[in-house]
């Protein structure tokens, strides 16, 4: 009988200091590098990371995940042979026996954490140790490296079928939504203020430096950040929106600084947060289609815009259920 990671499957966090060590990487100049075959990793996505092979010595053993401080930032690959890290990336020693299923499994985990980051914001060892990974564990919470190993091994089998591991991997615990028959339209006005943010240019930026704080611009991807400074301009807990291109619209948890045409959503009389923002935000990229270059996402049609929620037995947006559901949902966790 197969085994899959499935609804009964219990996960718990850790840190990434809780189960590797960290080693950062070595200068080595392309004037110093002689051809060899030592695998060099360097800070790229591709080719699992392997950019030349160089006759230098390995300086760090296999077994260990590499994970790109420049560059693809926040990228992982792990390393199954002995290889030369560079710079340009970070290695994780495993305190716990590793291998080839459990390597690629955490790397799969960890890589969903990117959108964190981005070339503006440069890994540093303390942004990495604080990582969470959800894991599945046994009875006493430790981490199931067996159950790991089984589902991967599961993967690789050619008689495996693939759709029923995604089915398995559904949890049977996700909370049912209504009918959408039964939901209600609302203007997007009727549960937000629409507002612009206040622009700051790129030129100011460069005068305050490099810091911690989010910069959001019109960006469709790395949840519009793009580059992280010394200056905040606008409280978190709100939903960004760009009005200059297709609509991308992300949710903004902590305080941040922003672009020109980026509009703000700021919640009227309900608490706003990752979760019930997932469902709402799920809504609005249905919206993106209707807009692009030629016809902007205002503020006005941005007001304008009808959103069909589920309800409360008083006919309001039902939040607490909103959220409820996402939670419900498989790897929310990561969320």
């Amino acid at each position: 009988m197969m085994k899959f990671l499935n609804s009964s499957t219990c996960w718990k966090e850790f840190s990434v200091s809780e189960l590797f060590e960290l080693k950062k990487g070595e200068s080595l100049t392309k004037k110093e590098m002689i051809e060899g075959n030592t695998p060099y990793i360097g800070a790229s996505e591709r080719n699992n990371g392997l950019t030349h092979f160089v006759g230098q010595a390995p300086n760090r053993k296999g077994g260990e995940i590499t994970i790109n401080r420049t560059g693809s930032v926040a990228h992982c690959s792990y390393q199954e042979v002995d290889y030369f890290a560079s710079e340009n990336i970070f290695s994780l020693k495993p305190n716990f026996e590793i291998n080839l299923n459990i390597g690629i499994f955490i790397c799969v985990i960890l890589n969903q954490a990117k959108y964190k980051y981005s070339y503006g914001r440069t890994l540093n060892t303390q942004r990495i140790l604080d990582i969470k990974l959800p894991l599945p564990v046994d009875i006493n919470e430790n981490i199931s490296f067996e159950e790991i190993n089984l589902f991967m091994n599961q993967l690789k089998d050619p008689s495996t079928d693939i759709n029923k591991i995604k089915r398995s991997l559904i949890s049977n615990n996700v909370i049912e939504l209504p009918p959408t028959s039964e939901w209600k339209e609302f203007l997007l006005s009727e549960l937000f203020e629409v507002s612009g943010t206040k622009t700051t240019p790129k030129k100011k930026l460069l005068e305050i430096g490099q810091g911690i704080i989010p910069y959001i611009s019109t960006k469709g991807t790395n949840n519009g950040v793009d580059g992280y400074y010394d200056i905040a301009t606008e409280k978190g807990n709100v939903i960004t929106v760009d009005s200059a291109t297709v609509g991308s619209s992300f949710f903004q948890e902590s305080d941040f600084s922003a672009s020109d045409h980026v509009e703000k959503l700021t919640p009227i009389g309900f608490e706003l947060n990752k979760f019930n923002a997932q469902f709402i935000l799920t809504i609005l990229k249905q919206e993106q289609f209707r807009y692009g270059y030629g016809r902007k996402f205002n503020q006005k049609r941005i007001a304008n815009t009808m959103l069909k929620l589920p309800i409360d037995a008083n006919g309001n947006p039902n939040w607490q259920l909103m959220e409820d559901y996402i939670k419900s949902l498989p790897y929310s966790a990561s969320i």
